[in-house]
């Protein structure tokens, strides 16, 4: 049995303080750049963080305000950042359990589950 588009009941989604979100253009996302050299960077209020170490720098955590279930999206836009895997006393949780090495333009995609980064995805370059 086949639904009549013209029944559904599109939803509208309503901030506290003011009126319906309009969600039928494309959405846009801001790239914010990591502190060079922090090995414990603050997520705070993004989704999307690119790298530009200009030394090695060994990631250990993602640190500021986070909830349960937020997700991160990090490019990295030098080959000098190194993510160390929960085995070798981060609080991020690799794929495989060994420490990552970037490439310029690879990708790591990230989701928090109330104590640790688990990685959810990679993209290589």
């Amino acid at each position: 049995m086949g639904m009549n588009p013209g029944s559904l009941n599109p939803q509208v989604i309503s901030l506290a303080g003011g009126g319906p979100v309009d969600m039928t253009g494309p959405l846009s996302y801001t790239w914010e750049t990591l502190v060079d050299g922090d090995v414990t960077p603050a997520i705070s209020g993004g989704s999307r963080f690119k790298t530009a170490n200009t030394a090695p720098t060994t990631i250990t955590d993602f640190d500021g305000v986070v909830v349960t279930g937020q997700s991160i999206l990090v490019l990295f836009t030098d080959a000098l950042t190194k993510i160390q895997d929960l085995s070798n006393g981060s609080n991020i949780r690799l794929e495989g359990g060994i420490d990552f090495d970037s490439a310029a333009y690879d990708t790591m995609t990230f989701e928090y589950d109330d104590s640790d980064w688990v990685e959810t995805g990679r993209n290589l370059k």
